[in-house]
């Protein structure tokens, strides 16, 4: 839990509205320089890569079904 004032070393106090404005402030901070260093596109990458690998796995199981039934019903002159 924040408290309701904060002081520092030199005895400036900060609210908690500012407290959290300078959090934010910070964090903001923090993700521009890892959006501009290019290590967040990276990370999404990765992490599109992944999802992309996953629904392969969970769609071609499925598509293997339907392609199966297909076949299972297809006249024997088209096989």
């Amino acid at each position: 839990m924040i408290p309701a004032v904060a002081y520092s070393e030199n005895g400036v106090s900060l609210s908690r509205l500012n407290q959290s404005l300078a959090t934010l402030l910070g964090l903001a901070a923090l993700v521009a320089i890892g959006w501009f260093s290019g290590l967040i596109p990276l990370i999404l990458s990765w992490i599109q890569i992944a999802l992309q690998f996953a629904l392969f796995l969970f769609l071609l199981p499925i598509v293997l079904a339907i392609l199966g039934i297909i076949n299972f019903f297809m006249p024997r002159s088209y096989r």
